[in-house]
């Protein structure tokens, strides 16, 4: 995240309630976009040039600025189910998979287009809490309805020959439904917002989102959780109380599979030098170590040949290092 996007968050005030989470953004992005000459090493070497798979899912306005800095890593395929942001999408390059990315294939899922595009969902807001993070009700005024069609990740994967190395997740609480679709998928990194508050009916928690991944072998890797204060609705705290703490309202949170569990050891040995290139990319280069070197998972031995290869040639003592 660029220093000026920062301030311009800071001063509005729109998006973050801290310091904290500002750094705790602009962290997380440096630490998956630098170092990029050692990860494009450790891709070519590992995978032979050939690109990872990733989906974006809820893709309007196209990849995030960290997935179009590392293109030259990934395949990107978009998932957006509105036609018109979809054709707008193609228009631009993009590979788009035009359906509700869903539980189930060959439906009809209805989509509740609101006044801000973005926030359109399956299900509708909650009017009665939705000023607590948006302030207004406008951002969410349903403007139209569309019934589209719906697939699911397995499906996708199937039609495309590829299994998705890495999934971003941006479905306006749609996170269960969509990954109850992927009874067979298994990527190596999954990203998400989920909500901690109800911000439309009947929509899943994060609750039932991380014990849903946890049960197939995934662990939390990373999250930055927003608060909310009722700021927006209510105006300023007199200058004294402004201190007021507030409640997560939602996050971002960064899955990987679980090395300590057969689920998760599972997920990892399903191609080890892809499962690593992925963490890498995703700045997890101490954890591709210590997990290699601990675990001893089917293919651990090849990642640490070339973790080896790589530090000999830059004249790196990594062991050294951190003793």
């Amino acid at each position: 995240m660029r220093l000026h996007e920062l301030t311009e968050q800071l001063s509005s005030g729109a998006r973050f309630q801290s310091f904290a989470q500002i750094l705790g953004h602009a962290e997380l992005h440096k630490q998956r976009t630098s170092d990029l000459d050692y990860r494009r090493r450790f891709h070519r070497r590992a995978l032979d040039g050939e690109k990872l798979n990733f989906l974006d899912l809820g893709a309007r306005g196209g990849p995030q600025e960290r997935t179009a800095m590392l293109a030259e890593f990934y395949r990107i395929s978009l998932c957006e189910a509105d036609p018109e942001e979809a054709a707008r999408l193609r228009e631009a390059g993009h590979e788009v998979i035009e359906k509700l990315c869903l539980d189930r294939t060959d439906d009809r899922q209805i989509l509740h287009v609101t006044e801000k595009a973005s926030n359109s969902s399956i299900y509708k807001p909650r009017l009665e809490i939705i000023p607590l993070t948006h302030g207004v009700t406008d951002a969410v005024r349903i403007v139209r309805e569309i019934e589209l069609p719906t697939t699911t990740v397995d499906a996708e994967e199937d039609r495309l020959g590829v299994k998705f190395d890495e999934m971003k997740m941006d479905v306006q609480g749609a996170n269960l439904p969509v990954l109850e679709g992927m009874r067979r998928s298994r990527p190596f990194m999954i990203e998400l917002e989920a909500e901690l508050v109800p911000l439309y009916h009947a929509q899943p928690l994060f609750f039932e989102v991380g014990r849903h991944l946890f049960d197939r072998g995934y662990l939390v890797a990373d999250l930055v959780m927003t608060r909310r204060n009722g700021r927006p609705a209510g105006g300023r705290l007199p200058k004294e109380r402004r201190n007021s703490r507030g409640i997560p309202a939602y996050g971002d949170f960064l899955f990987m599979p679980d090395w300590s569990r057969p689920e998760g050891r599972g997920i990892i040995e399903r191609d080890p030098m892809r499962w690593a290139t992925t963490l890498m990319l995703n700045g997890y280069e101490d954890m591709v170590r210590w997990i290699s070197s601990e675990t001893g998972f089917a293919g651990a031995d090849r990642v640490l040949a070339l973790l080896d290869a790589l530090d000999q040639e830059d004249g790196a003592d990594i062991a050294s290092e951190s003793a």
